[in-house]
């Protein structure tokens, strides 16, 4: 077993996760709680984010506009 491995390789504190993503820890709080919510774990009685599963979470909220819809 190599033990330089890292188990938290590719996560972040939920608290750096929202200051480098610059939104507010309540936020990415919020992010969390909903139905289908930003990915997360415990460890040790911390919130981590791992960072790859959260970019696609947040690339499936992408919206875009409907092309059928006529422009105001």
């Amino acid at each position: 077993m190599d033990s330089s491995a890292n188990i938290l390789e590719g996560s972040e504190p939920e608290a750096a996760f929202a200051a480098a993503n610059k939104i507010s820890q309540r936020t990415s709080a919020r992010y969390r709680n909903q139905p289908n919510g930003m990915p997360w774990f415990e460890w040790g009685g911390r919130v981590y984010i791992p960072i790859e599963p959260a970019r696609e979470w947040l690339k499936a909220r992408i919206r875009r506009p409907n092309p059928r819809r006529k422009a105001a």
